[in-house]
């Protein structure tokens, strides 16, 4: 990584297409000349920080409509060597070591251990959720400090509840139709 960027998070707060609101916090980096965030590309390139693919995911129960955080996790990884899988097992034994040790349990303490462990100094989200975008320098950024970015991770979560029991009550409503 170019000793000029910097690591942090961007959080997400998406649809999946399996049904349900998903909220995702992923590694990302910036380039001090970019406005938007930068994929973490360590494979292949410099050292082995385990950070690529890296990321916090949790989504909201079709049920109750409660959130559901699955914890530190690698999702989208393509290529993998055993110095990398060393890297990546490292990382998320950290993480969930540090979640342990602050007895973080709610999701807003398990954002902040997971910052913590990959060095994270900014957080970022999409201005307009609405907006489509293949590329994410096509997108409006929001920035803020890493404790900012807790109250924000924590307010997606309560809308992305919010959207999941108006969708099954909307659903209850068609069925008994």
């Amino acid at each position: 990584m170019d000793e000029n960027r910097t690591i942090g998070l961007l959080i997400d707060l998406h649809y999946n297409q399996y049904g349900g609101e998903y909220v995702t916090v992923r590694v990302m980096q910036k380039d001090p000349d970019a406005s938007h965030p930068l994929n973490i590309t360590d494979a292949g390139f410099g050292p082995q920080t385990g950070l690529d693919d890296l990321v916090l995911d949790g989504w909201v129960s079709e049920w109750d409509g409660d959130f559901i955080i699955s914890g530190p996790q690698y999702l989208g990884v393509s290529r993998v060597n055993a110095r990398r899988a060393q890297a990546m097992a490292k990382i998320l034994t950290k993480v969930e070591a540090t979640i342990r040790k602050l007895e973080a349990h709610e999701p807003g303490d398990q954002f902040m251990a997971f910052a913590k462990v990959v060095g994270a100094e900014w957080v970022c989200t999409r201005r307009d959720r609405s907006q489509k975008a293949t590329m994410l320098s096509n997108l409006d950024w929001s920035w803020m400090s890493v404790a900012r970015g807790r109250d924000e991770y924590r307010d997606q979560i309560r809308q992305a509840c919010e959207i999941q029991r108006e969708l099954g009550l909307r659903s209850m409503k068609t069925e008994a139709a």
